[in-house]
């Protein structure tokens, strides 16, 4: 399995545009979107998964202090 990152902008509506595409083997998995200053200190520079894929489709929207950690999570909940 292999996990691989794209850094983009996203076009939330608010200051949250910091975002990174989450594949799986060539497949994206998640969007997610690093969350500005504009929230509270406990949230605020964590990566929000904004939306899902596939079998991650069904999650919450988890919170993830690095990137590292959302993949650490893609890889502990693949088939």
């Amino acid at each position: 399995m292999k996990i691989t990152r794209q850094t983009v902008r996203v076009n939330t509506g608010g200051p949250d545009e910091e975002g990174c595409l989450l594949c799986v083997d060539g497949r994206l998995v998640a969007v997610l979107v690093k969350l500005s200053e504009q929230h509270d200190d406990d949230i605020a520079g964590k990566w929000f998964m904004e939306h899902a894929f596939g079998i991650f489709g069904g999650w919450d929207h988890p919170l993830f202090d690095r990137l590292e950690d959302a993949e650490r999570w893609a890889q502990a909940n693949i088939l």
